[in-house]
């Protein structure tokens, strides 16, 4: 249980807010927040890719939040760390939407963690 909880305070206090920055303010980014982007692209399309082999193979089970973020999360973060300033409005608008959706989901967890 404690591993949940370290998990989803750092999607709320860290993920959250860098998507809800990134997609408020649009083309007034700093590279270094680009660059973060694409290496946490990277890193969560090698992590998960990893989490769905090892299931696969040991329960043959796949998680839908693993899938999840292999075709949509790692791909969107890798795309906008890539192109940066030239990335379209539209793929930083999604990026914002999911770090609201991200920061209640995540409060809701944890409230219902500790109620």
């Amino acid at each position: 249980m404690n591993n949940l909880i370290y998990l989803y305070l750092f999607h709320l206090l860290v993920i959250a807010p860098l998507f809800i920055y990134v997609g408020y303010n649009k083309k007034n980014i700093n590279n270094y927040i680009f660059l973060s982007l694409l290496v946490l692209g990277i890193i969560n399309l090698t992590y998960h890719l990893y989490l769905v082999y090892n299931y696969y193979n040991k329960f043959k089970f796949i998680n839908h939040l693993n899938i999840m973020h292999i075709l949509f999360v790692a791909p969107l973060l890798i795309y906008i760390g890539y192109f940066k300033n030239d990335t379209p409005s539209i793929y930083l608008d999604y990026l914002f939407i999911m770090g609201l959706g991200l920061a209640l989901y995540f409060i809701y967890k944890l409230f219902k963690i500790y109620n």
